[in-house]
């Protein structure tokens, strides 16, 4: 734990207020065993800053005010909400909340800013960005606000000027913000979402941290395994392959082309499950976290 005055300062700067709701939209969208846990272990759980949360409230932070900037210029003073809390409830009386980012009440568009990695960007398979919006989409439509589209707004934190100029690869971001526009679910839809997710949480806050449902390969950032063709005296792969026939014939062929004393093989290296071992904040209560992280050689803490 660093103990410097300005990270300490940082810590205390956290004004997050879930307001009176029984759930956030990100409780909702958090897969049910992470949830169910970290209520179980909350005052266990560390708080610490890293550096990409200070990086995104920064973000946020120069949000407001930019928005506040824009406001004064604008005919319509109160164009752009920013950074405001929206409660609603449920059939069944179960409150929720949101935070929304940034709301366009003129063009009744629904903005969401992410801090993200350019390899996330490039998958762009990443469901919870389309329910995080429609969640905040119903609770803003529940409060009188028409929402006609929603956007993330991604900012790469790893883009590379120069890859983007020279990369062969097609799907290489051109620039480090993009505008994703995100399919627009009906309230109806909207709702009967909501309201699975708050049975799944309700289901599994009943278990505590017993018998809680596995999290998904998905929401465990778990890709399939893949297979290295890798040549003797080398670290890194020559080939990566993610079918193991086509890896094979790959080696073989690189055998048969194999300069005296060259010699090549296999490696298969295992999908980790990259949310749990780097980034799930109660891994080291769940049995699957402690045992992804005796087999991948790290130190459940």
């Amino acid at each position: 734990m660093v103990n410097n005055p300005i990270i300490n300062k940082v810590r205390e700067l956290d004004d997050y207020n879930r307001g009176s709701a029984q759930f956030t939209t990100t409780e909702l969208i958090e897969p049910e065993r992470i949830l169910a846990l970290a209520q179980v272990h909350a005052k266990e759980i560390s708080r610490e800053p890293s550096v990409w949360s200070v990086m995104g409230s920064a973000l946020h932070a120069v949000l407001r005010e930019a928005a506040a900037l824009v406001n004064q210029s604008e005919t319509e003073p109160e164009r752009f909400i920013c950074e405001s809390r929206f409660e609603a409830t449920l059939p069944g009386g179960t409150t929720i909340s949101s935070q929304i980012d940034v709301y366009d009440t003129k063009l009744k568009i629904l903005d969401n800013y992410k801090v993200c990695s350019v390899w996330k960007f490039i998958l762009g398979d990443s469901p919870e960005w389309e329910q995080q919006l429609n969640v905040e989409a119903y609770v803003l439509r529940a409060n009188g606000f028409e929402v006609r589209k929603v956007r993330n707004v991604a900012f790469l934190r790893d883009w590379n000027a120069r890859k983007a100029r020279v990369t062969k690869e097609q799907n290489y971001p051109q620039s480090d913000i993009h505008e994703v526009e995100m399919p627009l679910w009906s309230a109806g839809q909207q709702q009967d979402f909501i309201l699975e997710r708050i049975s799944r949480h309700v289901d599994a806050a009943r278990r505590g941290d017993k018998e809680l449902p596995l999290c998904s390969k998905k929401e465990r950032w778990q890709r399939d395994a893949s297979y290295a063709v890798m040549k003797k005296g080398r670290k890194s792969a020559i080939r990566l392959f993610m079918n193991h026939d086509q890896a094979w014939a790959a080696l073989r062929m690189m055998e048969q082309r194999a300069n005296p004393g060259e010699k090549f093989y296999l490696e298969e290296r295992a999908a980790e499950p990259v949310r749990c071992l780097n980034f799930c904040p109660v891994a080291q209560w769940c049995d699957f976290g402690i045992e992804a992280a005796k087999k991948f050689e790290l130190k459940s803490t």
